[in-house]
């Protein structure tokens, strides 16, 4: 971990490396060996629940970023469509909900994909 931060350093200016924090960012969990090296060594670690009421899962929740990967209204082939227009959050098919006429999405079911990624960006609230 620390090496990759320790390489990009030497490339940078005094200032800037005087200035920098390296991050470790992992949408996994870290091993208490990786957090015992991660904090001695300076680097921000951040993971699926480090730190402690401030990792991703929360930040996610707090924030309602979620993918829209987990619709469960939504096909493979369809959300395969949105990611690749640039449409990976529920949040944003919200405000761009042409998307689904595009799709050929029914009035119906458009109604209760609106209102599944509604309930799910607001629950976080």
């Amino acid at each position: 971990m620390n090496s990759r931060y320790n390489d990009i350093r030497t490339h940078q200016s005094a200032d800037q490396a005087e200035n920098s924090l390296g991050w470790v960012v992992a949408n996994t969990r870290f091993t208490a060996d990786a957090l015992a090296y991660g904090t001695c060594v300076g680097l921000y670690l951040l993971s699926w629940d480090y730190p402690k009421n401030n990792g991703l899962k929360d930040r996610v929740n707090v924030l309602g970023l979620y993918p829209i990967t987990v619709s469960e209204l939504l096909t493979a082939q369809e959300k395969n469509f949105l990611l690749g227009r640039n449409i990976v959050l529920c949040k944003q098919l919200l405000n761009d909900r042409f998307y689904l006429d595009h799709l050929g999405v029914s009035e119906s079911r458009k109604a209760k994909i609106i209102n599944e990624i509604n309930h799910l960006c607001n629950e976080s609230k």
